[in-house]
Protein backbone atom coordinates (compact mmCIF):
# COMPACT_ATOMS: atom_id res chain seq x y z
CA UNK A 1 0.00 0.00 0.00
CA UNK A 2 1.29 3.43 -0.96
CA UNK A 3 2.46 5.64 1.90
CA UNK A 4 2.15 9.39 1.39
CA UNK A 5 4.41 11.48 3.60
CA UNK A 6 4.63 15.22 4.22
CA UNK A 7 7.87 16.88 3.12
CA UNK A 8 9.66 19.18 5.56
CA UNK A 9 12.42 21.71 4.94
CA UNK A 10 15.87 21.64 6.59
CA UNK A 11 14.41 23.37 9.69
CA UNK A 12 11.61 20.79 10.08
CA UNK A 13 8.96 23.16 8.80
CA UNK A 14 6.25 21.33 6.86
CA UNK A 15 6.02 22.34 3.20
CA UNK A 16 3.04 21.89 0.90
CA UNK A 17 4.84 19.06 -0.93
CA UNK A 18 4.17 15.32 -0.52
CA UNK A 19 6.46 12.32 -0.88
CA UNK A 20 5.33 8.89 -2.01
CA UNK A 21 7.49 6.45 -0.10
CA UNK A 22 9.56 4.30 -2.43
CA UNK A 23 8.35 6.04 -5.60
CA UNK A 24 10.19 9.34 -5.68
CA UNK A 25 13.46 10.79 -4.46
CA UNK A 26 13.74 13.60 -1.97
CA UNK A 27 15.72 16.62 -3.13
CA UNK A 28 18.42 18.46 -1.20
CA UNK A 29 16.95 20.06 1.94
CA UNK A 30 13.78 17.93 1.74
CA UNK A 31 13.04 15.64 4.65
CA UNK A 32 10.39 13.27 5.97
CA UNK A 33 9.77 12.42 9.62
CA UNK A 34 10.12 9.04 11.30
CA UNK A 35 9.42 8.07 14.90
CA UNK A 36 11.18 5.66 17.19
CA UNK A 37 9.57 4.53 20.44
CA UNK A 38 11.33 2.78 23.28
CA UNK A 39 9.08 0.76 25.62
CA UNK A 40 10.37 0.18 29.14
CA UNK A 41 8.70 -1.99 31.76
CA UNK A 42 8.71 -1.52 35.53
CA UNK A 43 11.77 -3.81 35.77
CA UNK A 44 13.77 -1.42 33.55
CA UNK A 45 13.74 -3.85 30.63
CA UNK A 46 13.51 -2.77 27.01
CA UNK A 47 11.00 -4.27 24.57
CA UNK A 48 12.58 -5.24 21.27
CA UNK A 49 10.86 -6.51 18.14
CA UNK A 50 12.52 -8.76 15.60
CA UNK A 51 12.28 -7.55 12.02
CA UNK A 52 10.80 -9.89 9.42
CA UNK A 53 13.16 -11.87 7.19
CA UNK A 54 11.43 -10.11 4.26
CA UNK A 55 12.68 -6.64 5.29
CA UNK A 56 15.21 -5.15 2.84
CA UNK A 57 17.21 -3.52 5.62
CA UNK A 58 18.39 -5.51 8.64
CA UNK A 59 16.24 -8.66 8.25
CA UNK A 60 15.80 -10.66 11.48
CA UNK A 61 17.61 -8.03 13.54
CA UNK A 62 16.11 -6.62 16.75
CA UNK A 63 14.97 -3.02 17.23
CA UNK A 64 12.64 -0.64 19.00
CA UNK A 65 9.40 0.28 17.21
CA UNK A 66 9.95 2.69 14.31
CA UNK A 67 8.04 4.03 11.36
CA UNK A 68 7.26 6.94 9.08
CA UNK A 69 4.90 9.76 9.98
CA UNK A 70 2.17 9.70 7.34
CA UNK A 71 0.76 12.82 5.74
CA UNK A 72 -1.56 14.62 8.13
CA UNK A 73 -0.23 12.86 11.25
CA UNK A 74 1.89 14.31 14.00
CA UNK A 75 4.75 12.33 15.52
CA UNK A 76 2.84 11.14 18.59
CA UNK A 77 -0.04 9.92 16.42
CA UNK A 78 2.44 8.02 14.25
CA UNK A 79 4.15 6.46 17.29
CA UNK A 80 0.78 5.27 18.65
CA UNK A 81 -0.16 3.85 15.21
CA UNK A 82 3.18 2.08 14.71
CA UNK A 83 3.02 0.41 18.14
CA UNK A 84 -0.49 -0.84 17.32
CA UNK A 85 0.41 -1.99 13.77
CA UNK A 86 3.68 -3.73 14.60
CA UNK A 87 3.03 -5.16 18.08
CA UNK A 88 -0.69 -4.80 18.77
CA UNK A 89 0.12 -2.50 21.70
CA UNK A 90 -2.23 0.32 22.69
CA UNK A 91 -0.74 3.45 24.23
CA UNK A 92 -2.14 6.91 24.73
CA UNK A 93 -0.43 9.89 23.11
CA UNK A 94 -0.15 11.58 26.49
CA UNK A 95 1.85 8.62 27.85
CA UNK A 96 4.61 9.18 25.28
CA UNK A 97 7.65 11.05 26.58
CA UNK A 98 9.68 13.06 24.07
CA UNK A 99 13.43 12.38 24.12
CA UNK A 100 14.95 14.25 21.16
CA UNK A 101 14.87 14.83 17.42
CA UNK A 102 17.76 13.73 15.22
CA UNK A 103 18.44 15.02 11.71
CA UNK A 104 20.02 12.70 9.12
CA UNK A 105 20.99 14.69 6.04
CA UNK A 106 22.04 11.61 4.02
CA UNK A 107 18.78 9.73 4.67
CA UNK A 108 16.64 12.91 4.41
CA UNK A 109 14.89 12.24 7.71
CA UNK A 110 14.11 13.83 11.02
CA UNK A 111 13.69 11.19 13.71
CA UNK A 112 11.45 12.06 16.65
CA UNK A 113 12.24 9.80 19.58
CA UNK A 114 9.91 8.87 22.45
CA UNK A 115 9.80 6.47 25.37
CA UNK A 116 6.87 5.03 27.26
CA UNK A 117 6.69 2.98 30.44
CA UNK A 118 4.35 0.02 30.06
CA UNK A 119 4.22 -3.49 31.48
CA UNK A 120 3.18 -5.86 28.70
CA UNK A 121 2.84 -9.64 28.83
CA UNK A 122 5.08 -10.82 25.99
CA UNK A 123 2.49 -13.51 25.15
CA UNK A 124 -0.13 -10.86 24.43
CA UNK A 125 1.88 -9.14 21.70
CA UNK A 126 0.29 -9.46 18.25
CA UNK A 127 2.33 -9.17 15.08
CA UNK A 128 -0.41 -7.65 12.96
CA UNK A 129 1.36 -6.25 9.90
CA UNK A 130 4.12 -8.82 9.25
CA UNK A 131 6.93 -6.30 9.76
CA UNK A 132 7.81 -7.78 13.16
CA UNK A 133 7.91 -11.55 13.81
CA UNK A 134 9.00 -11.85 17.44
CA UNK A 135 9.45 -9.75 20.57
CA UNK A 136 11.34 -9.99 23.84
CA UNK A 137 12.23 -8.02 26.93
CA UNK A 138 15.96 -7.43 27.52
CA UNK A 139 17.89 -5.70 30.25
CA UNK A 140 20.54 -3.11 29.43
CA UNK A 141 23.39 -5.66 29.72
CA UNK A 142 21.71 -8.01 27.25
CA UNK A 143 20.96 -5.07 24.97
CA UNK A 144 24.62 -4.04 24.98
CA UNK A 145 25.71 -7.65 24.31
CA UNK A 146 23.25 -7.86 21.41
CA UNK A 147 24.68 -4.64 20.05
CA UNK A 148 28.27 -5.94 20.27
CA UNK A 149 27.29 -9.19 18.52
CA UNK A 150 25.52 -7.36 15.66
CA UNK A 151 22.02 -8.61 16.54
CA UNK A 152 20.49 -5.12 16.57
CA UNK A 153 19.32 -3.13 13.57
CA UNK A 154 21.87 -0.46 12.81
CA UNK A 155 19.42 2.40 13.25
CA UNK A 156 18.97 2.34 17.03
CA UNK A 157 19.60 5.85 18.27
CA UNK A 158 18.75 5.73 21.97
CA UNK A 159 21.71 6.40 24.24
CA UNK A 160 21.11 3.53 26.63
CA UNK A 161 23.86 4.66 28.98
CA UNK A 162 21.52 7.54 29.83
CA UNK A 163 18.34 5.43 30.06
CA UNK A 164 18.25 5.80 33.83
CA UNK A 165 17.91 9.56 33.31
CA UNK A 166 14.58 9.12 31.52
CA UNK A 167 12.71 9.55 34.76
CA UNK A 168 11.59 5.96 35.29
Amino acid sequence: MEEILDIYDENKVKTEKKHIRGNDTLKTNEYVVVVETLILNSKGQILLGQRSENKKRNPLKWETTQGFVKSGENSKEAAVRELKEELGIDVLEESLNYVKTLKDVEEHIFKDMFWVKKDIDINEIKFTDGEVVDAKWVDINEFNNMNKSNQLAGNMDFDLDKINNLGI
